[in-house]
């Protein structure tokens, strides 16, 4: 049970660096337009750059998470998961209020 639980936190671990990713990328496209349009050069469309950078971030995250992690609880597995949802709320509100912030001025 303690393999799979560590590897239930590699891939917990692995997803919330892709939602920081994807948070700091997006925001980062925008507001450097050398970023994006390198995204575009190197992979034909910004969104499919970020999408092929983002499955590298996750598997890297993922595999060297499991790789390093301690033993674990499924307590702990469960404030894990709880993080995660608090990091999915806090950069969906970065990137909508980004957004908002430079459609206002």
């Amino acid at each position: 049970m303690d393999k799979e639980l560590k590897m239930i936190q590699g891939v917990i671990t692995g997803s919330m660096l892709v939602v920081i990713f994807i948070a700091v990328v997006t925001i980062a496209s925008e507001v450097s337009p050398l970023f994006k349009d390198w995204l575009k050069i190197t992979f034909g469309h910004h969104w499919v750059g970020k999408s092929i950078l983002a499955s590298i971030v996750f598997v890297l995250g993922s595999t060297i998470s499991t790789l390093i992690a301690r033993e674990t609880t499924i307590e702990e597995i469960g404030k894990r998961i709880n993080l995660l949802t608090y990091l999915v709320v806090l950069c969906s509100v970065a990137i909508g209020g980004f957004f908002i912030f430079e459609a206002s001025i």
